[in-house]
């Protein structure tokens, strides 16, 4: 769909999935983005998830998280958070967090899928 298309025009580099945990998205027909995969304060994870379906609301300030997703040379962020009924209709805090950064710029978003890019527009 459109989400894989965004994915397969940017350009190679690391990807940070947040959100649903079980689905592990394809980054296009190049394989040229490597998902790494991140706590919720957007640290290089360091424990298994095991069956946890999201990585949890951040811990620190929307600043921070930033700059932890830099440290960890993440360039892009996929955030899932599929529809169910019952449950809440708003995506992870990481995705609120993206959204106050100057230099967070929504490339997509529906209702399952948000792709943000970081730093400077290419």
């Amino acid at each position: 769909g459109r989400a894989a298309t965004v994915l397969d025009a940017e350009p190679p580099g690391q990807v940070a999935v947040f959100g649903d945990q079980w689905i592990y998205p394809a980054f296009g027909e190049r394989r040229h983005l490597v998902p790494v995969r991140l706590d919720r304060d957007g640290r290089v994870a360091r424990a298994p998830i095991g069956d946890a379906m999201e990585p949890g609301e951040p811990t620190v300030d929307p600043r921070t998280l930033r700059a932890n997703l830099d440290a960890a040379g993440i360039g892009l962020v996929v955030v899932v958070h599929l529809p169910h009924p019952g449950r809440s209709p708003e995506r992870p805090g990481q995705h609120a967090a993206l959204a106050s950064q100057p230099d967070a710029r929504l490339l997509y978003e529906d209702s399952g899928v948000a792709i943000w890019r970081l730093g400077r527009s290419r």
